[in-house]
C-alpha cells in the first residue's frame, strides 16, 4: 500500500499508543484494572505507520504500564530496518525513551501543541475546544478505524493472541487491496513471539477490486499487513479463525 502511494515500502516513524477496553466473562489470561482509566480488562498496543497503517499489535493485561506495554510491542523491532523515529504521549518517556534508544536505536519524541507555551505563559488563552495533537492524531485514528467493528466494542476472545489475529484482521480492508480473501504463510506466534510486522504480499492487484484468492507469501512490493497464521479473511472487514 505505501509503494502504491510512492512511498519507500519500509516507514522510518511510526506513532505508538494503546487503548483499555473491558473483557467478558469468558475468561482468560492477560486481564488486569487500569487505575487511570477506571477499566478492568485488556489493553490494546499498536504501532502504526503515519499513514494510520498497523505495523504490530500486541494485547495484554490493563494493569501493565504503558512504558512495560511498549517494550512488549517493540521487543522485536527489527523488523523494522529504516525505522528511526517514534512519537508517543508523556506515558513512554523516561526509562523506555532510554530502552528504545539502547534497544533499537530510535529516538522518541513527544508531541505537543504548537501554543503550548504560549498557553502555559498566560500569552494567549488556551481554547476550551479539543486541540488536535500534532501526529498522535494519526494512531487515534486508527483506533476509531478498528472500533467500526462491533467485534471491537470489548475485548470477547479468551486468548490475547486471538485478540491480536483480529486487529490485524480489521485492518486489512484499510491496509491493503481489496481482496475476498486474504491468508498469512507468516510463522506462528509460538516461533515468533513477538509482533507481526506488516510485510506480507497479495497476488491481486493493488488497485483493482478481485474474486479470487489472494495469499500472503512473505515480504512483497505491496506492503500488506501480515496476519498471524489461524487468521483469514473469507470476504473484506470479515475475519475467521481457521
Amino acid at each position: 500500500m505505501r509503494e502504491v502511494e510512492g512511498r519507500n515500502r519500509n516507514p522510518s516513524a511510526a506513532v505508538i499508543d494503546s487503548q483499555v477496553v473491558k473483557t467478558t466473562p469468558v475468561g482468560g489470561p492477560e486481564r488486569g484494572y487500569d487505575g487511570a482509566k477506571r477499566l478492568a480488562g485488556r489493553k490494546r498496543h499498536i504501532l502504526v505507520d503515519t499513514g494510520g497503517l498497523v505495523l504490530a499489535a500486541r494485547v495484554h493485561g490493563a494493569d501493565l504500564p504503558d512504558r512495560d506495554g511498549g517494550r512488549r510491542l517493540l521487543e522485536d523491532g527489527e523488523g523494522l530496518p529504516r525505522m528511526g523515529l517514534l512519537w508517543a504521549d508523556g506515558a513512554y518517556t523516561g526509562e523506555f525513551r532510554e530502552w528504545l534508544r539502547r534497544r533499537l536505536g530510535w529516538r522518541l519524541e513527544v508531541p505537543y501543541h504548537p501554543d503550548r507555551q504560549l498557553w502555559r505563559y498566560g500569552l494567549e488563552e488556551k481554547p476550551r475546544a479539543f486541540q488536535v495533537l500534532p501526529r498522535r492524531w494519526v494512531v487515534e485514528r486508527t483506533f476509531a478505524w478498528l472500533s467500526l467493528s462491533r467485534r471491537f466494542s470489548k475485548d470477547y476472545e479468551r486468548l490475547p493472541e486471538t485478540a491480536e489475529a483480529m486487529i490485524y484482521g480489521a485492518d486489512l480492508p484499510t491496509s491493503g487491496p481489496s481482496c475476498t480473501s486474504y491468508s498469512t504463510s507468516a510463522s506462528s506466534r509460538a516461533a515468533s513471539p513477538g509482533v507481526g510486522w506488516s510485510t506480507g504480499s497479495c497476488a491481486c492487484a493493488p488497485t483493482a477490486r478481485s474474486t479470487s484468492a489472494c495469499t500472503s507469501s512473505g515480504p512483497s512490493a505491496t506492503g500488506l499487513p501480515m496476519v498471524p497464521s489461524g487468521l483469514t479473511m473469507s470476504a473484506p472487514g470479515v475475519a475467521s479463525i481457521s
